[in-house]
């Protein structure tokens, strides 16, 4: 069994990841990321709706490419995990983005997938602002589903 480190080292270092592996690290960031967003509900600061509100917008005003988009997408998520006021959350999901990196770039490349994106980024943000945690999950569920769809029908 190859552990979490391995998984980020394997990233770091540009090799393919097996693709049972990677479903599986989508489906722990899924568990993780529809608690997060309950809780950033909750515990959300005027801030973190600022913070949030930025970054995305910063995301749909790039055409810069894949590279910065997904940079961009990243920050939302993890803007979100800020907004739960759990650091030890925070560093929980890290190794998750990180080994996800590369995958994010290649769905970053279409950019119908991102202005999707980015639509969905502005309901959960007005869902975390209205501390409705019952939308901004499904939300979340929905966002992420669209990753999971797009990952089973890539091949490899």
């Amino acid at each position: 069994m190859t552990s979490l480190e391995t998984l980020v080292l394997y990233s770091d270092l540009g090799l393919p990841q097996d693709k049972r592996v990677n479903a599986e690290c989508v489906k722990v960031r899924r568990i993780i990321e529809v608690q997060a967003i309950r809780l950033a509900c909750e515990r959300r600061s005027e801030e973190d709706i600022t913070k949030l509100k930025q970054t995305n917008s910063a995301f749909s005003e790039t055409s810069a490419g894949p590279l910065i988009t997904s940079a961009l997408d990243y920050e939302f998520h993890i803007d979100i995990f800020r907004a739960t006021q759990n650091a030890v959350l925070l560093r929980l999901v890290t190794p998750f983005y990180m080994i996800s990196r590369t995958r994010r770039e290649l769905f970053s490349a279409e950019p119908a997938r991102c202005r999707a994106s980015h639509k969905q980024h502005v309901g959960m943000v007005r869902a975390i602002q209205e501390r409705d945690a019952d939308r901004a999950e499904a939300l979340m569920v929905k966002h992420i589903g669209r990753v999971e769809r797009y990952f089973d029908s890539v091949p490899g």
